[in-house]
């Protein structure tokens, strides 16, 4: 049985992203670079705190309903996180299968 942190990433390797509102997801791809990304230190204690806060929330809904209410750069930040675990996670599933 899946957690759901494992539900969330194996739905977001389906293109499936249930914790983030469309618009953002988009802004996202549009990114030329996902790569390391520097963040002033208030916005990444933003994110962490949020972090904290989503995984005190129960279900996919709440969580989702906290990150539309953090500020855009907070969203942001966090959805180029998500993404780059998902891309690592597919380095790491294709490195297996060779």
């Amino acid at each position: 049985m899946w957690t759901r942190a494992e539900w969330v990433v194996n739905q977001g390797l389906e293109g499936v992203h249930h914790l983030f509102e469309p618009f953002i997801v988009r802004e996202a791809m549009a990114m030329r670079e996902l790569g390391e990304v520097v963040v002033e230190s208030v916005v990444a204690r933003q994110v962490e705190e949020l972090i904290e806060l989503l995984e005190s929330e129960r279900s996919i809904s709440r969580q989702r309903d906290r990150i539309a209410d953090a500020p855009l750069e907070v969203q942001q930040t966090l959805v180029r996180l998500y993404f780059s675990m998902l891309f690592r996670v597919l380095e790491e599933r294709s490195e297996t299968l060779h």
